[in-house]
């Protein structure tokens, strides 16, 4: 296993680093997009927002009160320390390691309930995958290492430690707050699993993210319950958007990224069917998949929802219904607030992965974080993670209860009385004398012999 493990860690280490450096060194390939694949834009939040929030805070600014900040308090200050040191490159660094960890702990998720093959396998989807190399790898979003804790708490969570799930959630929520999109399911599988002893977990939860957020209340109420809250709880208007741009010029990026966050109640003009792009096929699919997109997305999710409550006894409802639950609250999001952009969507599927039982389903979760690519923002962004989750939850109901076993069960050893004198043993070829004549046994043959 800890080869295993290495391994993987190896491989999610590398290719971030190799990625890192193609950012720093040859960064404006990307900066509008590639003629074959032009929705392959770099975003700039790094080097715009967080750079420039972490040069404020090395002044001694503080954010919410003296520059805008969107995020919960723990994501800016995780980078800061790194930023003193080595300046803005440095900073990329918590980042980069979350995600590079993540892939373990995907391993882990899989092999508690499959054989080590399929859970490298799973891990190894998670290091690779071009959807989370690109978005957390390479343009070093905020995803990570919010993801990270999340899937964490849900592991200590499995593993019937409520108290430290409850101190990672904490983090994962103090990080960035979409974390908060799988309490709903998480608070349930508390209190049925952990009983009366979950009210310790909740209370140590909401302890921790009221103390981490009581200076930033005391000192800046309104605009820290704005930021957070995505506008809903402000009374003023933002001083800074937090909305991702990519760097760039080109009519897709302006077309696509308002620099500004709306706040009307629905997607508007920022969807990818926006977009005239350099292939005419290219724009008349994007079109046509985004008009299908938005007259689907809505059905689909209550359509899902009775297929995956058929699943509730499988061993990988958590993972699912975590995931369902996300992608339920982006749908929301995106009509009260603004679009769902591709990145937002990297704890959706990074949770498919790490349900993953079976070769097949993990096939499908794999290739929906790939598909995600064709496009920046949008209507498609919000389907595409409900029909990777309906065909995880369609294969595992056609199997009905077939799964991957980890290893055979062992067999109990049964409390039956065995007669003085007689034994049972498991021998390669050997004598034995039974009622006084010597016989031989193949090898790995159960020997019911007379002791002497």
């Amino acid at each position: 296993m800890r080869k295993t493990l290495l391994s993987l860690l190896a491989v999610a280490a590398s290719s971030r680093a190799i990625l890192s450096i193609i950012q720093v060194v040859y960064g404006t390939v990307f900066q509008g997009g590639l003629l074959w694949l032009p929705t392959l834009v770099m975003f700039r939040d790094f080097y715009g927002y967080y750079g420039l929030q972490l040069s404020f805070l090395s002044q001694g600014l503080l954010p919410y009160r003296d520059f805008g900040y969107s995020y919960p308090p723990l994501f800016l200050y995780s980078l800061l320390p790194f930023y003193l040191l080595g300046g803005i490159y440095a900073a990329s660094l918590p980042i980069l390691a979350a995600d590079a960890a993540t892939s373990p702990l995907v391993y882990f998720f899989v092999l508690k309930f499959t054989n080590e093959r399929l859970a490298f396998l799973a891990g190894l989807a998670y290091a690779i995958s071009p959807f989370i190399l690109f978005y957390e790898g390479y343009s070093w979003l905020s995803s990570q290492p919010m993801f990270f804790f999340l899937l964490l708490s849900l592991y200590l969570l499995r593993e019937g430690r409520p108290l430290p799930s409850s101190i990672a959630l904490a983090m994962a929520v103090l990080l960035k707050q979409e974390a908060i999109f799988v309490i709903p399911i998480y608070g349930v599988w508390l209190m049925r699993n952990h009983g009366g002893g979950s009210w310790k977990a909740m209370v140590t939860f909401l302890g921790i993210v009221f103390v981490a957020s009581l200076p930033f209340l005391l000192i800046a109420p309104n605009q820290y319950l704005g930021s957070t809250s995505y506008g809903f709880l402000r009374t003023s208007s933002p001083s800074l958007s937090s909305a991702p741009v990519p760097l760039g010029s080109s009519a897709l990026s302006s077309a696509q990224c308002p620099s500004t966050p709306r706040t009307s109640s629905a997607n508007g003009p920022c969807i990818s069917s926006s977009v005239t792009y350099p292939n005419p096929l290219l724009t008349l699919v994007i079109n046509a998949v985004e008009w299908i997109s938005s007259i689907v997305q809505i059905p689909l999710f209550i359509l899902i929802a009775p297929a995956l409550y058929t699943l509730r006894r499988r061993d990988n409802f958590l993972e699912l219904a975590c995931a369902y639950s996300a992608t339920g609250f982006f749908l929301l999001f995106s009509i009260l607030i603004h679009p769902v952009y591709g990145y937002y969507m990297v704890p959706v599927y990074g949770l498919l992965l790490a349900s993953s039982r079976r070769l097949s389903t993990l096939l499908i979760s794999s290739i929906g974080p790939v598909l995600s690519l064709l496009t920046l923002v949008g209507y498609y962004q919000e389907l595409l993670p409900l029909v990777i989750t309906l065909g995880v939850i369609s294969v595992q109901g056609t199997l009905g209860d077939r799964s991957v076993a980890a290893d055979p069960p062992l067999i109990p050893e049964a409390d039956v009385p065995v007669p003085k004198g007689i034994g049972l043993s498991l021998h390669p070829k050997r004598k034995c004398n039974l009622g006084g004549k010597e016989e031989h046994l193949p090898t790995g043959e159960l020997d019911l012999f007379e002791g002497s």
